[in-house]
């Protein structure tokens, strides 16, 4: 029983401080290589600011056959939201921070198709309506020479940011 002991509690121990400890995950993808239906998962952090007021949380989008699940979450020990939405629907962002916070409302009138919004976060940022709505779309990049990821994303008009940094790009 001793023995037993002996190997069970450095066993427990270290896989309680493996389990606890930072993981960084290194995204090294070339985004001129990438196709918008290649992409399976983008997990980031993302967070909505408006004057003073600021929420934040995480943000996790997977694809499945021919819709998106998008999860959203303030952090990981209250419930998350999630919805799935079809590839051709409209993504409402007042409608997606909503699910994060009923008392904060962005007049942004974002619509978004999802495939737009994957092409954004991959930098390929195009102005599809966009510039009427006169909304500033900034990247910051972070890689090696050759492959090159955008690490965030900020999306914002006048008081208004939504800002997204990303986490990991999974491709399928």
């Amino acid at each position: 029983m001793r023995i037993l002991n002996i190997i069970l509690t450095p066993l427990i121990i270290s896989l309680v401080f493996y389990s606890c400890s930072a993981k960084r995950i290194h995204n090294d993808i070339d985004i001129k290589k990438i196709n918008v239906d290649e992409i399976g998962v983008i997990s980031a952090k993302i967070s909505f600011k408006k004057n003073d007021k600021l929420i934040s949380g995480y943000f996790k989008l997977i694809k499945l056959n021919s819709s998106y699940k998008i999860i959203l979450g303030k952090n990981y020990l209250f419930p998350e939201n999630s919805s799935i939405i079809p590839e051709n629907k409209l993504l409402d962002l007042n409608e997606l921070i909503s699910t994060m916070s009923n008392d904060f409302n962005l007049p942004l009138k974002l619509k978004i198709n999802t495939k737009e919004l994957i092409a954004i976060l991959l930098g390929n940022t195009h102005d599809k309506g966009f510039g009427s709505m006169k909304l500033q779309i900034k990247h910051n990049y972070q890689g090696s020479k050759n492959k090159i990821y955008p690490r965030n994303t900020i999306i914002s008009r006048n008081n208004e940011e939504i800002k997204i940094a990303i986490d990991s790009i999974t491709i399928i």
